[in-house]
């Protein structure tokens, strides 16, 4: 009786092993990272984005766009927007941030505005400066 119970024991406790280890979910991948091809593309048109309304009836377009040198594109890192409508400069600061996931997606990160400034633009050669001509991207520093 002592065999047969320890027999019972042993596989009670291997089939608690396999699920315990079967049972563990897989690890949660970090969201991909926002790049900075994706800021230009959505910064070069300006109708989706949240601007504030021109002066003199005037429209914004985009000018310039500021990252800092440690720029990778996760939560927590920040970005600035220079704007203008030909009477009025705006710089907009976005950040990174996680958004939460719904049970059946993966987390993922979008960027916030967080301030929006007029007529200030981000001090020299501190951020690495990006210039949009209407038509393309150019690195400035």
């Amino acid at each position: 009786m002592k065999t047969r119970g320890i027999i019972y024991l042993l596989a009670f406790a291997l089939i608690a092993y396999f699920l315990y280890t079967n049972s563990q979910n897989e690890p949660i991948a970090p969201p991909q990272s926002i790049t900075r091809q994706e800021i230009f593309a959505d910064f070069a048109d300006l109708r989706d984005n949240d601007i504030p309304e021109a002066s003199l009836g005037g429209t914004f377009f985009t000018t310039e766009i500021f990252f800092p040198a440690d720029f990778i594109g996760d939560a927590g890192d920040e970005f600035y927007v220079t704007m203008e409508d030909g009477h009025t400069l705006y710089t907009q600061r976005y950040i990174i941030e996680k958004e939460e996931a719904r049970p059946d997606e993966t987390a993922r990160l979008i960027y916030k505005l967080k301030v929006n400034w007029e007529n200030f633009r981000p001090p020299a050669g501190k951020y690495l400066s990006y210039k949009f001509d209407g038509e393309k991207w150019t690195k400035v520093n």
